[in-house]
């Protein structure tokens, strides 16, 4: 009896080996090409998560509202770190964000056009009431955003309500 293997079987080794090579690289690839979408996907719903509540938060507490389409110009309450005017507006692909303090205008851009997470749209809604004397306000605001990050697009939408009759 010979010891050791022969060539016919040392080939059908080889080959059974090459399949399970493959087979493991691309369960591999797929894994890491999942892992790089989820983290994306992750990004934008963060990102969205921060903007909207960040936005919404601020119109709850005003105590006046103007907006348009693109655009939402807030008045704090008087004790509100000193912030005359807050302004949210969609411009060339960006998202920009301004705070008047005692007369100066400090501007930051929340989300700036070559980020990788881009905004698609910034799309600004409110409903306006009427009160008892007679004074138009805004009642409601609804805020969409959608945001896009490589192929990958998430839109969301936030209603609120100013708490008109609240002192902060």
């Amino acid at each position: 009896m010979r010891s050791g293997l022969t060539i016919l079987e040392m080939l059908i080794s080889l080959a059974i080996l090459a399949v399970l090579m493959v087979a493991i690289g691309t369960a591999a690839q797929g894994v890491l090409h999942s892992h790089v979408e989820n983290r994306k996907i992750s990004r934008l719903a963060q990102t969205a998560r921060v903007v909207l509540g960040r936005v919404l938060d601020d119109v709850r507490t005003a105590d006046a509202i103007d907006a348009d389409e693109q655009r939402i110009t807030i008045v704090p309450p008087d004790n509100y770190e000193h912030v005359e005017e807050i302004e949210y507006e969609f411009v060339d692909g960006a998202l920009h964000y301004r705070r008047t303090i005692a007369g100066e205008q400090a501007s930051q851009t929340l989300l700036p056009a070559g980020d990788d997470v881009q905004v698609q749209d910034f799309v600004v809604t409110r409903q306006m009431a009427q009160d008892h004397l007679g004074v138009w306000y805004t009642q409601s605001l609804t805020v969409s955003l959608t945001l896009t990050c490589g192929n990958d697009s998430l839109s969301v939408t936030g209603s609120v309500c100013p708490r008109r009759n609240m002192t902060y």
